[in-house]
């Protein structure tokens, strides 16, 4: 049985299964990264759909007629979401991503528009 690190291209240190070895720098490079805030939260585009999500969600909750969200207790309970991350996410829009399919919830359960959701578009309601 041959070690797979015999197979490295020379010059290139290995460490177990042959993986290359990860030096110093790039390690806090990579760390420094993760270090940062989500940049894709910092996009115009996306702070816009996370407030119109949450102006949908409001909508439906003070809706008296049609679809309708009893209460956000029900709403989290119901599609399983963590109650204090969805209230941290509603409170501090620039610091939490919206997960995708909390509009996926509002477009499939409760007829809001996707593309008024993404585009803010025509009419809130299809």
């Amino acid at each position: 049985m041959t070690n797979i690190s015999e197979n490295a291209p020379e010059g290139q240190p290995t460490r177990g299964r042959g993986r290359p070895k990860i030096s110093p720098e790039k390690k806090a490079e990579s760390a420094a990264v993760l270090r940062q805030r989500n940049p894709t939260k910092l996009i115009p585009e996306t702070q816009a759909i996370h407030s119109r999500f949450f102006q949908a969600f409001n909508f439906l909750l003070n809706s008296t007629d049609g679809p309708k969200i009893k209460s956000t207790y029900d709403f989290v309970k119901k599609y399983g979401i963590n109650h204090g991350n969805f209230s941290k996410l509603k409170a501090d829009p620039e610091k939490f991503a919206l997960p995708v399919i909390y509009l996926f919830y509002l477009v499939d359960d409760f007829g809001i528009s996707a593309h008024w959701l993404l585009t803010g578009e025509g009419e809130m309601i299809n």
